[in-house]
């Protein structure tokens, strides 16, 4: 039986996390739309060998909602994941409908003229699913994952999390962990295709 606290999935959920939010829209923007929500990047520079583009999307809904840890650079042969995000304004407050960061992208190189970003999912950064809600979720993708949710009292305070209690043999843990971290969390669906030039 695989055991999970819910602290560990709150630290995956925002290890990208920025803190706040931004109404402006960066300069010299590039927009796309997908599902009902535009974003909008611009002010493409090469920093101390990563490629910074700043990224402005329109919340969902008034949860903290982030990029999707899959969005891609592709530059030349090379394609790299981003790494890190940080806000543009982080004294904007968290009822802006509009968030937007300085995304980051390690490239080990100062050279970078065309490139492709692909921001292929919007997610919120913390659970927002009950534990009955996720299970639901996983029984509609057919996934063959069941859980089950605790609350233990520490020392320190409370702690929650899940266990998994059945899935397919075929599938390992991690993979299993992937499929429930969706669960418990929303996302909007793209892809975001942005096509430009480093000046």
């Amino acid at each position: 039986m695989f055991k999970l606290p819910l602290a560990t999935l709150f630290l995956l959920l925002t290890a990208c996390r920025p803190a706040a939010f931004e109404a402006g829209l960066p300069p010299g923007e590039l927009q796309a739309e997908a599902n009902g929500i535009t974003v909008t990047t611009g002010n493409f520079r090469v920093e101390r060998l990563h490629f910074v583009a700043d990224i402005c999307f329109e919340r969902p809904s008034v949860a903290d909602w982030l990029l999707g840890d899959q969005t891609l650079l592709t530059y030349g042969t090379e394609s790299v994941r981003v790494r890190e995000m940080g806000l543009l304004d982080p004294t904007t407050e968290i009822v802006s409908p509009t968030r937007c960061d300085a995304v980051r992208f390690p490239v080990g190189t100062d050279e970078i003229i065309e490139f492709q970003l692909v921001i292929p999912f919007l997610q919120t950064s913390y659970p927002t699913h009950d534990c009955a809600t996720a299970q639901a979720r996983l029984d509609e993708a057919h996934s063959g994952i069941e859980i089950s949710c605790y609350s233990e009292v520490l020392e320190n305070g409370g702690m929650g999390g899940y266990r998994i209690e059945a899935k397919p043999d075929n599938l390992s843990d991690e993979e299993a962990n992937a499929w429930i971290y969706q669960a418990f969390v929303d996302r909007v669906d793209g892809p975001w295709i942005f096509e430009g030039n480093v000046e």
